[in-house]
């Protein structure tokens, strides 16, 4: 029977611990299989009224000033509440899983983190959901330590530098180039995770994937001002980058107007949100829209939509699309 101080705490901690991991309102537990499970899982054995002491305890802790809440139910003791809603774990599990920036291990890592947070019903219900294709994670282990940096910069007002890295025929990262930029943001886009930094060699705003980066470094030298530049603030309000920058090209954005299949309004809106302007046509079937964007991105979009779209406005766009589309053509003929 602990007599301490240190190891009361201990015994009230861990039950805390089982009621966390095992319990919620579908799955109470008795203040017997409490004492069980402290016993079985962690080698504490205390009397039955110092177990019902701690569980009485921690009733009236978390009823005041703690995000998790403990019930006493006809059928025993559980959570009810807790720090992440299932929901709300299970949307940041899939985003973990499904974000490249990761390596498998650092993502099985977090997987369990977030698990352990919720409740026995999420533990079920994911059980399915992680599966990791190793190809389609990078080998960089040191995103996490870029971010910790990059942070530091951020908040210091400091440049940064680094090795920018690409993946050759080997399918292995190899240094393409060397970089010394202000940083401002990271954004997740497309399933990576991008640095938004305003580049001193370029004079504008780049966009850089965390998982291509090596060889980072905190200058002394202070980050290059934005907010006397209209333009460049505007290059890194994250509305913009979400709206008008989908495939993160750096290419000032420019009103475009095109003419698309009716059947496609959703994933014109998903893509370039809902500020995009529609109008309706002489044919129910065909919308005119316009939308403020890049338009190397757009260039990029409208070509994986060539049956169902036809970009009107500007002309240089639309000639850049009509050459690629018969000098493509030629890959498959003959």
């Amino acid at each position: 029977m602990p007599g301490g101080y240190g190891e009361k705490k201990e015994a009230l901690f861990r039950i805390f611990q089982i009621l966390m991991e095992k319990t919620d309102e579908n799955h109470p537990l008795s203040q017997k299989k409490v004492e069980e499970l402290l016993d079985k899982e962690y080698g504490i054995v205390i009397e039955r009224k110092a177990v019902a002491r701690h569980l009485n305890d921690l009733l009236q802790m978390t009823a005041v000033g703690m995000a998790e809440q403990l019930e006493r139910g006809p059928k025993g003791w559980y959570m009810k509440r807790r720090v992440f809603e299932d929901t709300e774990l299970r949307m940041l599990i899939d985003m973990v899983l499904s974000c490249r920036c990761f390596d498998e291990k650092r993502s099985k890592e977090l997987y369990e983190k977030l698990i352990s947070q919720g409740s026995p019903t999420i533990k079920d219900s994911t059980k399915y959901v992680y599966s990791l294709e190793k190809g389609n994670k990078t080998e960089n282990q040191t995103v996490e330590a870029n971010v910790s940096v990059i942070d530091e910069a951020i908040r210091e007002n400091r440049k940064i530098q680094f090795d920018y890295m690409a993946y050759g025929a080997d399918r292995k990262l190899h240094k393409r180039s060397d970089h010394c930029v202000s940083p401002y943001h990271m954004v997740f886009r497309n399933q990576n995770y991008y640095l938004v930094a305003f580049h001193e060699k370029w004079g504008n705003f780049g966009y850089f994937q965390m998982d291509h980066i090596h060889n980072i470094a905190l200058l002394d030298e202070p980050r290059t001002p934005m907010d006397n530049d209209p333009r460049l603030k505007q290059a890194v309000s994250l509305s913009v980058i979400s709206k008008e920058r989908p495939y993160m090209y750096t290419d000032d954005p420019e009103r475009v107007h095109c003419r698309v299949d009716a059947a496609i309004i959703d994933p014109v809106i998903c893509q370039f949100g809902t500020d995009i302007h529609v109008l309706e046509t002489n044919d129910p079937n065909v919308l005119d829209v316009s939308m403020k964007t890049s338009l190397m991105a757009m260039k990029y979009w409208a070509l994986q939509y060539l049956d169902h779209v036809e970009v009107l406005e500007p002309e240089g766009l639309r000639e850049e699309i009509r050459k690629s589309v018969e000098g493509d053509a030629g890959k498959y003929t003959g």
